[in-house]
């Protein structure tokens, strides 16, 4: 009991951090468990994904499932991998990267129209690695940008283009759901892109921590 209750006070200290902070990884986690349909797959990709699908996710649905692959590098071959889970499971499917991650294996995208894969990509555009600002590279301001971050400034909705995507462009947290909600209702592959800035997803993060461990009395 004790258990369930600190999972309800977190959940709650999370919901209202949530929405004190600018746009980050953890609403586009939120916005897109709100509006999946019982019956869903969702994979999530390496580095800040996964690690924010698992302390984002509020209580899944029982027929949610969720996969998840680590490449060679990391992020390697991951649309590639999403597209064939998504193409093996039932009902829709979430497939939610990384701005990098989906630049590495871009080409994968190619299968969407090959095989007529209705899946919605969900991008969580930091501008580059956001993972790292977390950690003590971000400190060597004099390199961190080109050898750890690597921005790629890549125009997404081109990549949408080219690919045959839907495409939607969110910089609100309020427009997440109506964005997420629509991209799901048309049944067609597409890219939902949410863009924020690393250093405030770093802020936002760390807020969202610590009303958690206030909530709780950690």
């Amino acid at each position: 009991m004790l258990i369930d209750a600190a999972g309800s006070q977190a959940s709650a200290a999370l919901e209202a951090a949530l929405n004190t902070v600018p746009l980050h990884e953890g609403h586009t986690v939120r916005a897109l468990a709100a509006v999946l349909p019982d019956e869903a797959t969702i994979f999530a990709g390496s580095s800040l994904p996964i690690r924010d699908v698992d302390v984002f996710w509020p209580a899944a649905a029982p027929g949610h499932r969720f996969y998840g692959n680590r490449g060679a590098s990391g992020i390697d071959g991951l649309v590639s991998t999403g597209l064939g889970v998504a193409a093996a499971g039932a009902g829709p499917a979430a497939i939610l990267l990384g701005d990098l991650s989906l630049y590495h294996d871009m080409n994968g995208l190619w299968s969407v129209r090959r095989h007529r894969i209705p899946a919605v990509f969900v991008v969580l555009d930091n501008g580059g690695g956001g993972i790292f600002d977390f950690l003590p590279p971000a400190e060597h301001e004099d390199v961190f940008e080109e050898v750890f971050a690597t921005p790629l400034a890549l125009r997404l909705e081109d990549v949408a283009r080219l690919y045959g995507l839907d495409h939607c462009r969110v910089r609100e947290a309020a427009a997440l759901r109506p964005a997420l909600s629509a991209a799901f209702r048309s049944g067609r592959p597409g890219l939902v892109v949410a863009e924020f800035d690393r250093r405030e997803s770093v802020r936002g993060h760390r807020a969202c921590w610590q009303a958690v461990a206030d909530a709780i009395g950690g």
